[in-house]
């Protein structure tokens, strides 16, 4: 049975996306305002750390430990579990110095000491954000740490692995709620701050069963897709959802949805995989998809998906003295939007265009649209050229979600 919505179309996440822009053309001074004014400097400031652990004996956990190295004392700055057969990543600001550690946690206290396997690894690289070298490699191998060795002191508390590729996750907690998702636009260094970004499954990995990943739009969350993730038969598909702040320039998304699945695929060596995308998810994952695609077979299905951008995204970007980052990229016929079209998706790929008809009388909306994106830029031809299937449905913008026909419409696109 379908989620209700909740009332009739209010906020959805492309109307957030939209009336934040306007409010906050208009309140320069606000507090959210000045928060995410503060984010979009240290965002740019942020890049990963990340690397495999080696010489694990497969029986006790694992965990990774990253340390900040100032004037004083090291300081922990981030704590995770490491899966098994999964690599550690960590969201860190550049132009300093960290250092990173694996600890395998052979009785279980949340302390490393004498006997125990440990290693420990400077990182005096540092990542230049000025050349795009955002990303650095840190490979760690556990050796049996020495008496008069140099300890660094773990805390007493399980970590979280907020870098995540392919931790089973449940779509209830709060993390993947719709507050958060809000977060991310506003927030999003915060957000990476306590959530990070990857890739997360429902169930652990079962390698009979297809991925299908589910990829949300502009302040939107996991949770948008409760109704569609419970529809698929989950004998033959597994549903898979990316976790990001959707404040991020699309192409650096885009890039991280990518890397990511080329290391959880590189792992678990699957040759099929389904994505399903709303809204601004869809250009997101298209700019993905056609970095690394999957060339056994892939379905790829979007919905109510601005191909040609946004204009009031335009006019927020251009009014704003400092914008979300991701609204400089859904700008009517953007360079984002320019470049995604510039290569067309292979054409073994199966792909289908569902969107919403459900007009609401907005200003700096078309008079075609679905409250919250304009028809017109939802059927751009350069998109849907050479789609299987545009279906046109009289729901809103999130309430195509929670629908049957779209539900069938997925089932469909899975299965033939």
């Amino acid at each position: 049975m379908p989620l209700a919505n909740s009332g009739s179309d209010r906020v959805t996440s492309g109307f957030r996306l939209v009336l934040g822009g306007l409010v906050a053309s208009l309140l320069h001074s606000s507090c959210t305002f000045g928060t995410l004014r503060h984010d979009l400097v240290q965002l740019d400031q942020i890049g990963n750390v990340h690397g495999t652990i080696q010489n694990v004996d497969g029986t006790q956990p694992v965990y990774a430990a990253a340390y900040d190295f100032g004037e004083t004392a090291p300081r922990l700055v981030d704590f995770q579990l490491v899966p098994e057969r999964s690599p550690y990543v960590f969201a860190l600001p550049a132009q300093r110095f960290h250092a990173i550690a694996s600890f395998q946690d052979r009785n279980e206290d949340w302390r490393r000491s004498r006997g125990k396997s440990a290693a420990f690894r400077y990182s005096p690289q540092l990542v230049s954000l000025g050349n795009n070298q955002r990303s650095l490699t840190a490979n760690l191998s556990l050796v049996d740490w020495p008496n008069n060795g140099f300890l660094l002191q773990l805390p007493r508390i399980p970590g979280s692995a907020r870098g995540s590729l392919g931790q089973v996750a449940s779509l209830i907690e709060s993390r993947f709620s719709s507050k958060e998702g809000e977060r991310g636009l506003w927030e999003p260094n915060a957000f990476l701050r306590d959530h990070f970004v990857g890739t997360y499954f429902l169930e652990p990995y079962g390698p009979t069963k297809i991925p299908v990943l589910f990829v949300h739009g502009a302040a939107g969350s996991p949770q948008d897709f409760r109704y569609l993730m419970s529809q698929p038969d989950r004998r033959w598909f597994q549903p898979w959802f990316y976790h990001c702040p959707s404040g991020h320039r699309l192409e650096r998304s885009a890039g991280g949805i990518s890397e990511i699945l080329k290391v959880i695929q590189e792992r678990l060596g699957f040759t099929q995989m389904h994505v399903v995308a709303h809204s601004m998810g869809g250009l997101v994952a298209c700019r993905a998809l056609l970095r690394n695609p999957y060339e056994d077979r892939q379905n790829f299905l979007t919905l109510s998906t601005s191909w040609n951008g946004h204009g009031a995204a335009q006019m927020d970007a251009r009014r704003a003295s400092t914008a979300v980052a991701s609204w400089c990229d859904v700008q009517t016929n953007s360079d984002f939007i320019q470049g995604l079209f510039k290569t067309r998706l292979p054409s073994w790929m199966t792909y289908g265009f569902p969107h919403g008809n459900k007009s609401s009388r907005w200003i700096w909306l078309p008079t075609e649209n679905d409250g919250s994106v304009g028809a017109e830029s939802e059927l751009d031809v350069r998109a849907l050229q050479d789609a299987r299937r545009v279906l046109g449905l009289p729901y809103g913008h999130t309430e195509i979600l929670n629908r049957p026909e779209v539900a069938r419409t997925l089932n469909n696109f899975l299965t033939t």
